[in-house]
């Protein structure tokens, strides 16, 4: 018999916590697994009926109908009418073309959380923490793993096989394993084939890093003037420091802004693996200093402050208590929060969304 971890893995539509490789995903709930199953049982049913295997239905547009139906049904909502969060019919989940509906949508896409593993320079090293998360397997496998988190793998899975118009290539705050310098490479070769500028890159920066270390303060100047970074990303759980401290955050904001930065992009929420003293770290009440220091400069939360199990209830209590003409230079990234959110359930992925537009419009 299947486990039901083994179950999930063999979906291509995720029903648990994925990771974008900066926290460790959850184990997952009870719910998820019956939705797994659910899911599972529903595409064999619909995939026989059309002469397809269960993993070639699921790549349909009726499949993606068929798994946003059972998250409905596993958290007990409709899946017709008004009331229903994620509307979807029965016609669509049975039929292809019916359901080619639901997603004949021409939105903009832009993505600005993009990481790779620079393999030239990391390949061999077996411990990158991202790959923690996968079920342990032989050398040979690992390696195709690997490959899946390589340069190529980024631009094929993200710039020519999905709907993205623009992507931000982001890094993690020490270089590694995408040093700054890659990461400028690979947007320039995203540029190189469109033939336009559909990637971006942000500067990152270790404010507690030793002078003259790849992400330190000093190596701004280089980042910004020589490698083009357009944003400036940081991690405030990394060595747990504050975006309003005098002798730290501050000094690197200056920085930021001589140099002609106006956004800044901060990780919080997700404590993941920057170590169980980043749990503080990564909540918000730096933010209102930062805000009032630098009127010109405006702060993206990354990942809405989201805690798994708690939400964004501690983002929403800062933002709340800001005076609005601080609050509008504040945005909320969704990323691995709406994710996880929307995989709990769709209406906690709604409320996520709805909270978000009420406070930041």
């Amino acid at each position: 018999m299947v486990s039901s971890d083994e179950l999930d893995r063999e979906l291509p539509f995720p029903l648990s916590d994925v990771s974008n490789g900066e926290w460790c995903p959850r184990p997952a709930s009870a719910r998820q697994r019956a939705a797994a199953a659910l899911l599972a049982e529903e595409a064999e049913r619909r995939a026989r009926r059309l002469g397809l295997t269960r993993r070639e239905f699921l790549r349909t547009a009726a499949g993606t109908a068929t798994a946003l139906s059972v998250l409905n049904a596993v958290a007990g909502l409709p899946s017709e009418g008004g009331a229903a969060p994620l509307p979807v019919s029965a016609e669509q989940c049975d039929d292809p073309e019916a359901a080619e509906a639901l997603f004949d949508a021409d939105y903009f896409v832009m993505d600005v959380q993009l990481h790779h593993v620079d393999l030239e320079a990391y390949g061999e090293v077996p411990e990158l923490g991202c790959l923690r998360f996968l079920p342990p397997a032989p050398t040979c496998a690992t390696i195709e793993r690997l490959e899946l988190l390589s340069q190529a793998n980024l631009v094929k899975e993200v710039f020519v096989d999905s709907d993205t118009a623009v992507g931000v290539i982001s890094g993690v705050p020490d270089g590694y394993p995408l040093p700054v310098a890659t990461m400028a490479a690979t947007r320039d070769l995203v540029n190189q084939l469109a033939g336009s500028e559909r990637a971006l890159s942000q500067a990152m920066c270790d404010p507690r890093a030793a002078p003259g270390s790849e992400t330190a303060i000093d190596s701004l100047e280089h980042q910004v003037r020589d490698l083009g970074a357009r944003a400036l990303k940081c991690y405030t759980g990394n060595g747990n420091w504050w975006l309003d401290d005098e002798k730290v955050g501050l000094p690197m904001l200056e920085e930021a802004r001589r140099l002609g930065l106006r956004t800044i992009s901060v990780h919080k929420g997700f404590p993941g693996l920057l170590g169980p003293s980043a749990h503080e770290y990564v909540r918000s009440p730096d933010l209102p200093g930062a805000l009032a220091a630098f009127p010109d400069l405006r702060f993206v939360v990354y990942h809405s402050g989201y805690f798994p199990g708690e939400g964004i209830g501690e983002f929403l209590g800062v933002v709340r208590a800001l005076p609005k003409r601080l609050r509008k230079r504040v945005y909320a990234e969704l990323g691995s929060a709406f994710a996880v959110a929307f995989l709990e359930s769709p209406e906690a992925a709604a409320h996520l969304v709805g909270s978000l537009l009420k406070e930041l419009g």
